[in-house]
């Protein structure tokens, strides 16, 4: 196979744009670059079986061995040490990730253990602790890697005639099944193979096809559009774009236009990519990748998840280019070549010795549990804070069936005093509002999901948009069969206002609906969003002796960052009631509070915790006075 310059400069741009979007510069769509990936790896896996195929020297066998030889060294060289360090540095729970992830690589199966076990999405906060957390996509390579040269050898010796034609219609049904899935499982589509298989089937499509445009103005036309394509989403995409699906099309067909029309010969925009600093940083693209991510998530880490200045970017991008060299020439380099690992059985010992060490580090982190015993019991109690939400409720449109699940307070009313309406911000308020319900006796009714604002509107643009109409609707029905008199919104305000043009008329137009129902409106204002993790900063800073609570914003600053929301309120008639939950978490000097005898009042950076939502349930006290 014909060695391609502009493939490693292809390379070069896939993990830098991996590199800038994981420090946080400029890059906010900088995750597709997995995406180029794995197109680029169908690609060329399908010319080397092919190759291989009609040359007759197609062994399966040896195509693995090399797989081994090119990914294992080097993913153990980094596994190790980020086991060890994780040891000393991470907090348990996070430890135990980071075990479960080291006993799944020798089975390739990382993707399955975050999506099934550790439940981290990709982007989030469980993702950020999580130092091994890119090793989902070599999972999700190495099983397609174990499932397609089998399918190549049989298209190839029963229909060769239709082996394009076939791998199409597979990526398409590949692609068909992950849109579709998308809205209702987004994080099983983000890891799994059969939702992703369409990308590396893209390029193992490109592979089997032969380029028909022999004028080079049509290559570079493709060309110049495949780069825009990749850079575009780079640039324009974020966290909030529904991905993959349809939003993942525009790199991956980029990244096929690039590689069949430069085939031929390079085009301007092959030449690009083919200068010798992209291709240097292409060459080394595996083990760049693989050491970036637990380098910036231990810095990370330690900062408490607060974002990096611009010299610790720089720094760890820096060190992520240094550490990728070094161990591109260093590992990854002489076990390719090595003559040692020339045979077989070597090659399957070496996989076997270092599965076993990467299996007997990961059990040892689970057996000890993530070794509590070196954290003080004030850290481990911050730490538990993260998991504090005893009120996650997540709503249906049939949960109005059973009202008695959704209870707040007193459940053996038949009339509905109250109903909380909102999304997760609303749900760290429950626990504050079921208390209070006990006390004063009253039967509330806690009517939340994740990502649902209580706003009457056809109009959201959020992935599940119909759904979240639907299930506001019914909350809108209850209240009126009901006749429930006092309503509570409650949600992440900011949010929504910054992500919807018009979520501030829509919110304005379901209070006015509410009035005209009857309904005495309350709105809960908003709690700060901070700069850091709370109970991560408080639990790793008790540890390391630095201050934690340096990420607390001010009054002022939180007034400054609710301006445009406040402008919203100011709107809305004289009748309605707001609750103000920050002014219980002022400090004397006008700080955010957000811990208070050893815990953590806040679960992550912007929802209270339940020893939060106790410590401003005072701030709530007019809703059951008034009822």
């Amino acid at each position: 196979m014909v060695y391609r310059r502009d493939i490693d400069g292809l390379r070069a741009v896939a993990v830098l744009s991996v590199l800038f979007y994981h420090v946080g510069l400029g890059c906010p769509g900088g995750f597709v670059g997995v995406d180029v990936f794995f197109v680029i790896s169908g690609y060329l896996i399908t010319l080397m079986l092919r190759a291989s195929y009609e040359s007759g020297h197609l062994r399966l066998g040896e195509f693995w061995k090399r797989r081994i030889r090119r990914l294992f060294p080097a993913l153990l060289v980094v596994l190790v040490p980020t086991s060890l360090v994780s040891m000393y540095l991470l907090l348990p729970e996070d430890q135990i990730r980071v075990g479960q992830l080291l006993i799944a690589q020798p089975f390739i199966c990382a993707n399955l253990v975050l999506w099934r076990v550790i439940k981290a999405g990709y982007f989030g906060e469980s993702s950020e602790t999580c130092p091994c957390l890119h090793t989902w996509s070599l999972a999700l390579e190495e099983q397609f890697y174990l499932f397609f040269p089998l399918l190549l050898n049989f298209l190839l010796s029963r229909a060769p005639a239709r082996f394009s034609r076939i791998l199409l219609a597979l990526g398409f049904l590949s692609f068909f099944v992950c849109q579709a899935s998308l809205q209702g499982h987004p994080t099983r589509v983000f890891y799994l193979l059969p939702f992703r298989a369409w990308e590396l089937l893209l390029g193992c499509w490109t592979a089997s096809i032969q380029w028909k445009a022999q004028q080079a103005v049509w290559r570079e036309i493709a060309s110049l559009g495949g780069i825009c394509l990749v850079l575009l989403p780079v640039l324009k995409y974020s966290q909030d774009t529904p991905f993959p699906g349809w939003a993942a099309l525009p790199p991956c067909a980029g990244t096929a236009l690039l590689l069949a029309a430069n085939a031929p010969g390079l085009t301007w925009t092959g030449r690009l990519l083919s200068l010798r600093p992209l291709v240097a940083v292409g060459l080394i693209s595996y083990s760049l990748y693989l050491w970036h991510w637990p380098l910036i998530a231990f810095r990370s880490y330690m900062n408490g998840l607060a974002p990096l200045s611009l010299s610790e970017r720089v720094g760890l991008i820096l060190f992520s280019l240094l550490a990728g060299g070094l161990s591109w020439r260093f590992v990854e380099k002489p076990a390719r070549y090595s003559i040692w690992l020339k045979t077989g059985v070597r090659t399957w010992i070496f996989f076997l010795m270092g599965s076993s060490l990467m299996i007997c580090l990961g059990g040892w982190i689970l057996y000890h549990r993530g070794f509590p015993e070196q954290w003080t019991a004030r850290a481990l109690a911050y730490s538990d804070s993260r998991y504090s939400l005893s009120f996650a409720r997540e709503v249906e449109p049939n949960s109005v069936q059973d009202l008695q699940m959704l209870a707040l307070g007193d459940s053996k009313s038949e009339q509905i005093d109250f109903i909380l309406w909102g999304d997760s911000h609303a749900m760290a308020l429950a626990p504050a509002l079921d208390s209070l319900a006990r006390r004063y006796h009253q039967f509330g009714v806690e009517w939340t999901r994740t990502s649902t604002p209580p706003v009457l509107s056809q109009s959201h643009p959020a992935r599940d948009g119909p759904a979240r109409n639907q299930v506001n609707d019914v909350c809108r029905r209850l209240i009126v069969e009901r006749k429930v008199k006092h309503v509570v919104l409650a949600a992440y305000w900011n949010y929504y206002l910054e992500r919807e043009p018009d979520f501030g008329l829509d919110l304005i137009r379901t209070v006015a609906i509410l009035q005209n129902m009857g309904v005495q409106v309350w709105i809960a204002k908003d709690v700060p969003k901070f700069a850091c993790f709370p109970p991560l900063s408080l639990a790793v800073g008790s540890r390391f002796g630095y201050d934690s609570l340096s990420c607390s914003p001010t009054l002022s600053q939180y007034e400054s960052d609710n301006q445009r929301m406040e402008e919203i309120f100011s709107r809305l008639p004289g009748s309605i009631r707001f609750l103000d939950p920050v002014q219980p978490l002022l400090t004397a000097d006008h700080k955010i509070r957000i811990e208070n005898a050893g815990i953590s009042l806040f679960r992550d950076d912007h929802h209270l915790s339940n020893e939060g939502a106790a410590f401003i349930q005072d701030s709530l006290l007019a809703l059951f006075k008034a009822n």
